[in-house]
């Protein structure tokens, strides 16, 4: 949460040449109550003291955010405490609902989501005025919204070889590249993000990718031809035998298990299904085996998860036995 709000901080000085100061504070912290600077104040209901004590005392009514998905609000609230006129309040349901509302925010003072990737400028102001009126986003009608980085090569990837260091495996899609990719996917109030996969492997590329993905709030997939949250990638530097599930059941069984050994532990959506090696179609798949795979699938998800089928996040991604064109299921932990 302090990266979200040191970020809108720098987006007020972007506006106003002047960034905010951030500081993290309870109910107790003297310059959130004696301070002649304005205020904003972002938190999480249930999460932070200062929100909750403002709920508390009535001043600010949360219940259109209570146990909701994603949802923020923020407002204007007169004297919410002795010796302060006024505060502006962002308040979420869960973190991804108050980093949509801090962002949200950043963009109605005149900050792109797009001010990184397409240089879109801020627009210069003297001053900004809040509105007295409550502003309430949330919960969004699609659960999972976001991102895939196809077909990503050789724009992006030449670009990003210029940029950033690249991995042990020559990718350019580190860390560094993704909390930009992250970033774009909140401030658009995304949640999700299948990554690149042409030449890289997401969570090889760089092994801080995955747990930096939990950090910022993103679920993490993998693409349509990618089962259990393994890349195409490393089934040929990784796998034992062919990627075929009429004769290397066994092997492609190892090789999928290590996905969820590897990711359970981090906001992960995992790909259900299977296709030919290289996105190709398979010549032995059939679609009682294809029945066969998901079952194994879900079972082993339960088995290494730890947790109910109901509340593992799954895509399920189907073929025609020739052709190339998806279809996608998205159960989550609502069924």
């Amino acid at each position: 949460m302090k990266r979200v709000a040191n970020d809108l901080a720098a987006d007020f000085g972007k506006i106003l040449g002047v960034n905010g100061t951030v500081v993290v504070a309870d109910w107790d912290t003297t310059i959130s109550k004696s301070s002649s600077k304005p205020i904003i104040l972002l938190g999480t209901v249930g999460q932070s003291s200062l929100i909750d004590s403002l709920a508390a005392s009535k001043k600010l009514d949360t219940s259109a955010l209570a146990s909701k998905w994603e949802t923020f609000s923020y407002q204007v609230i007169s004297k919410p405490w002795e010796g302060r006129d006024a505060v502006l309040v962002i308040a979420g349901s869960d973190m991804r609902g108050t980093v949509f509302g801090a962002y949200d925010v950043a963009e109605q003072i005149g900050v792109s989501p797009w001010h990184y990737w397409a240089d879109v400028p801020p627009t210069k102001r003297q001053y900004i005025w809040a509105s007295n009126a409550v502003h309430t986003e949330g919960p969004p009608s699609v659960k999972f919204r976001g991102i895939f980085l196809n077909d990503e090569a050789p724009g992006l990837t030449g670009w990003g070889g210029k940029k950033f260091t690249k991995s042990q495996y020559g990718s350019p899609f580190v860390t560094d590249f993704y909390k930009h990719i992250f970033e774009l996917v909140l401030r658009l109030k995304g949640n999700y993000l299948w990554p690149a996969m042409w030449s890289s492997m997401f969570y090889l590329d760089d092994a801080k990718n995955g747990p930096t993905a939990a950090e910022y709030g993103i679920f993490m997939g993998t693409s349509h031809h990618e089962p259990m949250a393994r890349a195409d990638k490393e089934q040929g530097r990784f796998l034992s035998g062919k990627w075929d599930w009429a004769s290397n059941k066994a092997g492609v069984k190892s090789f999928m298990e290590a996905g969820p050994v590897r990711a359970k532990n981090w906001s992960t959506i995992y790909t259900l299904g299977m296709r030919g090696s290289g996105d190709a179609a398979s010549p032995t798949l059939t679609s009682s085996a294809l029945q066969d795979v998901i079952q194994w699938q879900q079972s082993a998800l339960t088995r290494i998860v730890g947790k109910p089928l109901s509340e593992i996040p799954q895509a399920w991604v189907m073929y025609k036995v020739r052709g190339a064109t998806p279809c996608f299921l998205f159960p989550g932990p609502d069924g």
